[in-house]
């Protein structure tokens, strides 16, 4: 994304702090409260702050080109905030070299069979309300004695998306471990390397798909710099590239067959209700805290 930015507008400099969002929005807010904001544009998977801050007036409207080619169920109507991109969790990442065609799982159920024992790496659900929101899907579905289950499969617990696949990878160059298999993964809609396979749930099982919020604020000294950043976000050379990639686009327009709104395994709007009750989200942050344990590892962000 930036690379392709900065080749377009090779004269704008643009600046990137990258953090988790549950850190990002904190460090956003304490920013406001001493009057010393920092910030020019936000890009976070905490959906829920969007609302707050608009209402606190932090935020500048702006309906950039293409605006009213994104589903209203996504969008902020004024133009407050908007979706550039989508993410998911939820697919099961695997190595093809070791997993068996026939092994391959089609529903969450299927990772409860003794042959995936001591062979899944999971992302700690309490660690990333993404994956906690998947794992309430999962468990409404099949009940607190599925996550009983899979808690007897020896399971690899590590904070951070992308470390799930990343130790998928690391076994496979080293030869050596058993991890084979991850459905907490954010590991892109095509995945990079050819060994590595991607292959969603079937329905009735609901894998989530949320779309990445973004947000000028109103505090920027750069507005136009700013507009200028989400108008290319939006941009059919943009939207396009993220498409030809294997991912819909939040263009309804350009998602061609690829759309999540269409599907019947995921629900894209589904995450953005989970998030806006933060008791709800809480309660089942302690629900799998309570049984997985707090999460261990290195920060994410930097790891």
């Amino acid at each position: 994304m930036l690379t392709a930015f900065r080749k377009k507008f090779p004269d704008v400099a643009i600046n990137i702090t990258a953090d988790l969002s549950k850190y990002a929005d904190s460090r956003i807010d304490r920013s406001y409260i001493e009057g010393k904001p920092f910030i020019d544009v936000a890009l976070l998977q905490t959906v829920h702050d969007f609302p707050r801050w608009d209402k606190q007036q932090r935020l500048l409207h702006y309906k950039p080109p293409n605006f009213s080619d994104i589903n209203l169920a996504i969008k902020h109507i004024d133009g407050a905030y908007l979706p550039v991109n989508y993410n998911q969790f939820g697919p099961f990442y695997y190595d093809s070299t070791i997993v068996p065609a026939n092994k391959v799982p089609k529903t969450y159920a299927d990772i409860l069979d003794p042959y995936w024992k001591s062979k899944l790496v999971l992302t700690y659900p309490n660690d990333d309300d993404g994956v906690l929101y998947l794992f309430s899907l999962i468990i409404e579905r099949y009940g607190f004695k599925w996550l009983d289950s899979l808690l007897k499969q020896d399971v690899m617990w590590v904070r951070g998306a992308a470390a799930a696949t990343g130790a998928i990878i690391d076994n496979h160059s080293s030869g050596k471990g058993s991890r084979v298999l991850t459905f907490s993964a954010l590991g892109g809609f095509t995945p990079s390397t050819s060994f590595l396979q991607v292959r969603q749930p079937d329905a009735p099982d609901q894998f989530m798909t949320w779309a990445q919020q973004a947000a000028i604020f109103a505090s920027t000294p750069r507005p136009e710099s700013s507009k200028l950043f989400l108008s290319f976000l939006l941009s059919t050379e943009w939207q396009s590239t993220l498409s030809a990639s294997g991912g819909p686009s939040i263009r309804t327009s350009l998602t061609g067959t690829n759309n999540v709104f269409m599907a019947n395994n995921t629900q894209p709007s589904g995450y953005i209700t989970f998030m806006g009750n933060r008791e709800n989200v809480e309660w089942w942050r302690m629900q799998m805290e309570t049984y997985i344990g707090l999460a261990k590892g290195p920060d994410p962000a930097f790891s």
